[in-house]
């Protein structure tokens, strides 16, 4: 069972599944990034395809930049290079 939180905490408002997906298990993958300004957790590839999604998506290597979907803070996710684990 959840934990009781207080009406209008905002720690009230999180979920387990991703932010994005809206699912916890995404092909054996579970939801390994949050916001530092929301706590919403993503995964991964669903932030990725998100911020590469935004016009003022920036790149840099292998870093993407670009802002959260659910506060507009900043937030970033490495991209993983194919084929490497």
């Amino acid at each position: 069972l959840p934990a009781p939180t207080a009406p209008g905490d905002p720690a009230g408002d999180l979920s387990p599944e991703c932010g994005v997906c809206y699912a916890f298990d995404l092909e054996g993958t579970f939801p390994e990034c949050a916001c530092d300004g929301c706590a919403q957790i993503f995964h991964r590839s669903c932030l990725l395809e998100w911020l590469q999604a935004l016009p003022n998506c920036q790149q840099s290597f292998s870093t993407v930049f670009g802002t959260c979907p659910y506060c507009s803070r900043p937030i970033s996710v490495k991209a993983e290079a194919r084929g490497l684990r």
